[in-house]
Formats: structure tokens, sequence, C-alpha cells
């Protein structure tokens, strides 16, 4: 009992670290979708293993990061048949759709015609409202980052003397000495293994930039449906290719047009999806691109040892900062904007394949016979006005 009670008290002393550490840098947690907070759990392997001991919550937490688990992925099974049914509806109506083609009926080509170069009109009208208003938010990253890289430009070295190279408040030289030459071994980044303290001075050269940036940011790429209405997934949002053109419309044109629509849909869940990693890529490349160009810094500082190193390691960091911080920063948002960049690409160019698709789908050409899935198609009606009945 007392070797676990040792493990319990080690186990809360780390998980106290990681929390703190954390919460230097909260706004990163808005980046991240994470709606249940920033948890820490901890296990022993060796004293915890004992399948006997999984069910106590006092020895172990294995039962809490369970039930979160469970919690976090309730939902999953039931998105997926939705999205199921949805796409299944889909490509049964075209199905259905087709079969009511009739060939020789020239009324319906031209029907067939009219829808299609409406669906054109109208993705060309909607990309170009999203891609314009993709562009405002580069520019409002552009014009955020371009002052964040100015102004950490000029006080990096000041806060990195001040918090790393040099910190007042640091232990006395000969310790210090040994956690400044693991963290120039370690890439800038050490934890002391005493009291679990950080020293990040990749960290603290980006930290003004990420600070700076942030608002910007979460305007950017805000999901709260409250707080949408500027940012890119309300852009996304609102890109509507089917719904005013089919009204337009009637069987079984219609039916072709709902499967046009679970296209769209499909395309932009998966959108949605992307833009969240990408989000994230973005945001990170900053410290990424920080760290990659202090490299080099960092094993020359390390390199030096002996009697006086420690001055010597000080010295060629400051050196350091002075040659690269001119760059550096600037890099930073540089390779930010071309992420950003890369995400409108993406955006454009699938949600053009929707053109494709309307294309094929509206198209006059059926190789072979179709059969009836009218039985089917009341099956997945069934089947969704159930999952809308589900408590």
């Amino acid at each position: 009992m007392k070797t676990c009670a040792c493990i319990v008290h080690r186990n809360k002393q780390s998980k106290e670290v990681i929390e703190e550490a954390f919460a230097e840098r909260i706004q990163s947690q808005d980046h991240f979708c994470c709606d249940v907070g920033f948890k820490v759990f901890t296990v022993s392997s060796k004293e915890f293993r004992d399948p006997d001991k999984l069910s106590d919550a006092e020895l172990t937490e294995i039962p809490a990061l369970r039930e979160l688990l469970r919690d976090l992925n309730a939902s999953f099974p039931e998105r997926r048949e939705e999205e199921y049914i949805k796409e299944a509806e889909g490509v049964l109506s075209l199905i259905q759709g087709s079969k009511c083609d009739s060939h020789t009926d020239a009324e319906m080509k031209n029907t067939k015609r009219q829808a299609y170069r409406k669906l054109k009109e109208t993705l060309t009208a909607n990309l170009s409202e999203a891609l314009r208003g993709l562009r405002g938010k580069y520019n409002a990253l552009e014009n955020c980052l371009s002052q964040a890289a100015k102004e950490s430009e000029a006080n990096c070295l000041q806060n990195a003397e001040k918090k790393v190279i040099d910190p007042t408040d640091r232990e006395k030289a000969s310790g210090y000495h040994k956690t400044l030459r693991a963290m120039c071994v370690k890439g800038g980044v050490t934890i002391s293994k005493n009291n679990g303290k950080v020293t990040d001075l990749n960290a603290v050269l980006v930290s003004h930039m990420e600070q700076k940036v942030n608002q910007t940011f979460k305007d950017v790429f805000e999901r709260r449906s409250s707080r949408q209405t500027q940012s890119v997934a309300a852009i996304l949002q609102k890109f509507d290719l089917t719904s005013r053109i089919t009204k337009e419309f009637k069987h079984p044109v219609t039916l072709i047009l709902t499967f046009i629509a679970t296209q769209q849909d499909k395309r932009k869940t998966a959108l949605d999806k992307d833009i969240t990693q990408m989000r994230k890529e973005i945001y990170i490349c900053l410290r990424d691109t920080i760290e990659s160009a202090m490299d080099p810094v960092y094993r020359e500082a390390a390199s030096h040892t002996g009697p006086g190193s420690y001055t010597e390691m000080q010295e060629v960091l400051r050196e350091g900062i002075r040659k690269l911080k001119s760059t550096m920063f600037t890099q930073a948002m540089l390779n930010a904007l071309e992420k950003f960049d890369n995400m409108e690409d993406h955006i454009e160019k699938t949600l053009k394949e929707l053109q494709d698709i309307a294309a094929k789908a509206l198209s006059q050409k059926h190789s072979m016979p179709l059969p009836d899935v009218s039985d089917e198609m009341k099956m997945m009606k069934t089947l969704r006005a159930e999952r809308k009945r589900r408590p």
C-alpha cells in the first residue's frame, strides 16, 4: 500500500506539472477542437498492470479514462449511420431519376441541359463568393502576422535574455549551466527532472507572435455557431449548389439533384475535417519555423564545453538570435500564409469536383438498363425517420 501511495503521489505531481505547462499555452486549446477541456490521466506500467487493480478507481485512472473515451465516441456510430443513409439515398435517387429518363424524350434532355447550366452558373457564383471570403480571411491573418513579426523582432532578444539565457530567478550558475546545456542539446527545450520546470527558448521566442495572432486566428477558424458568421466554417456552410435550383424542376430531375446535393454535403463534411487539421498545421508552423531556424544555434552552443562554457553558450544564443531575428519571424509568417493558401486551393479543388459530378449525373448516356429502386428508397426514408425519433 505504501508503494501504491507513493505512485499515486508521484502521478499527482506529474499531472500538476503537465497541467501548469499547458495552462501557460492555454490559448492553443481553441485551435484544437477540445470541447471537454484538457485532462491528464496517469497509470504506472509496473504497479497498475495487474488486471485486478484496473477496476479500482482509487489506484488507477484507467476507468475514468475509459469513461471519457466512451463519452467522446458515443456519437461517432450515429454520425456514420447518418452519413451512410444520406449517401445511400443520394445514389438511389440518381438510379431512380436516371431510370425514369427516356432517351428519346427531347423535352427531358432539354430540361437536364437547363439543370446542368443552372448548376454550373450557381457553382461559379458560389465558388467566387467563397474564395472572396477566404481571401478576406487571408488578408486579416496576413495583417496580424505582419505586425506580430515586426514586434517579435523588436522584443525577442530581451524576452529570451530575461526568461532563458540569463533569467533573474535562475538557480545558482553551476546548476543553471546544466539546464542551459540540456536545453541546447535537446533543440531548445528541456524539463527538469527535479521539479518538472520547463525551459523552452522556442516557446519564449514565438510567444509574442502567438499571443498577437490568437484572437484573429480564433475569428478566422471559429466553430461555435453563435460566433462563426465571419469564419471559414461559415463560408463553407453558405456554399449551396442545389437548394434554390431544385424548386425550379420536377420529378425525375429533382431526384438527380438530390444525388448532387448529397455529394455536395459529403465534400463539405470532408472539407470540415480537413480544415480542422490544416488550421492546426497553420498555427503550429509558427513555432516549427522558429525551432528549425534556431537549431544550428543550439548545436553550436552545445558544442562549447569546459571552463567558461556557460558564458560562451549564452553569447552564442544571443548572437544567434541577433542574426536570425530579422528573418525567422518573417519566415514564420510566410510559412503560415503559404499553408493558408494551400487550404484555399484544397477547398476550391474539392468544390470544383461537383461540376464534373453534375455533368455525369445529368448526362444522357446510360449504357445499360437501370433497376427500379423505389422500394429501397422507401426503406432509406423509413430508416431516416426512425433515427429522428430516437431520444
